[in-house]
């Protein structure tokens, strides 16, 4: 259990960062070496995040009722 919350600490962001890769950018001004520079930064939301990790909830649900212990051979 512990390991798939290290897997997904792991990975997750990544995830939602892809799924996010087509975000609008937001325009902001900075100053870099006394010039007022116009810069964007990408902005989104994690709605496709949530739904792909709720996906990924139910199916792994399902996994472990379908999922059995071996039966003993005694």
């Amino acid at each position: 259990m512990f390991t798939a919350y290290g897997a997904g600490g792991i990975f997750g962001p990544f995830l939602a960062a892809w799924l996010m890769r087509d975000a609008g950018k937001i325009p902001y001004q900075a100053l870099e070496g006394g010039n007022l520079v116009e810069k964007s930064f990408a902005a989104g939301d994690y709605k496709m995040a949530f739904v792909t990790a709720g996906i990924l909830c139910i199916l792994a649900a399902i996994a472990s009722f379908a999922i059995r212990p071996p039966k003993s051979g005694a």
